[in-house]
């Protein structure tokens, strides 16, 4: 066999080995075990990437909770109020309970504060964060971080009907408070109701918030509520009595 023979066979053999090589390398790849995110409906799932193993069906489109905004509420005294707005885009689905993050940035991007907590939000619905413990009057930015979900079919979970009636606010010596009545018109009981309110000043501004939270409330039943506030002149010279919001909420 001469030189160029041999040289053909070589290449020929390098050329199969080749083949060979890329054939059981691409049998790897494509029979890699299927998962939850490989945009084919496979293993158990009832729905593409959904079902059977994978998450249900109805959460595949669930929406994280929205951050809103938020209100930063000072006081001379050295106390901040801090209520950051969020909503449940999600019509079909409460998130019952969820947990959050929130951080506090200054004028540099530097983490000033952090808060962690749990709160809940009827599908479809927006609601209040409340921080009081906060001591960073200043943030330049305000950072909203969801954590894990427990998202309740709407269907399924009746989310409880809470009205706030006869509101008023009185100040006595410094003492503010916001007083009215709550009526659970559920025909079951609700726990952990937190009854947010907000005072308003003479210029429409935010003065100061303050919350109570009532542990549990029979079906059907109307009781007096009272949110008190910190004993500083400065909240009771600034607000406006007329303007107060009172916000209720259940987890």
């Amino acid at each position: 066999m001469n030189r160029s023979l041999k040289q053909l066979l070589y290449s020929l053999i390098y050329l199969v080995f080749l083949v060979f090589i890329g054939i059981v390398v691409w049998g790897f790849f494509s029979k890699q075990p299927p998962t939850c995110t490989d945009g084919k409906r496979n293993q158990n799932e009832t729905g593409i990437d959904c079902g059977g193993t994978c998450v249900s069906c109805d959460l595949k489109d669930i929406q994280p909770v929205e951050f809103l905004g938020y209100s930063v509420m000072p006081l001379k005294s050295g106390r901040v109020s801090l209520l950051v707005h969020v909503k449940n885009p999600n019509e079909t689905h409460h998130a019952s309970p969820f947990s959050y993050t929130i951080r506090l940035f200054d004028e540099n991007d530097i983490e000033r504060e952090v808060f962690y907590g749990d709160a809940s939000l009827v599908a479809g619905s927006d609601g209040y964060i409340l921080e009081n413990k906060t001591t960073y009057s200043d943030p330049k930015r305000v950072e909203f971080e969801m954590g894990d979900a427990n998202w309740k079919l709407k269907e399924s979970f009746l989310a409880p009907e809470l009205v706030i009636q006869e509101t008023s606010t009185t100040v006595d010596k410094n003492v503010v408070r916001v007083k009215g009545t709550i009526e659970n018109k559920s025909s079951f009981g609700v726990e952990n109701i937190h009854i947010i309110a907000i005072l308003g000043g003479e210029y429409n501004e935010d003065v100061f918030a303050s919350e109570m939270i009532l542990t549990r409330m029979a079906a059907f039943r109307k009781e007096q509520f009272s949110v008190a506030f910190p004993s500083d002149p400065e909240i009771a010279q600034r607000l406006k009595t007329n303007a107060t919001r009172v916000i209720v909420q259940a987890e």
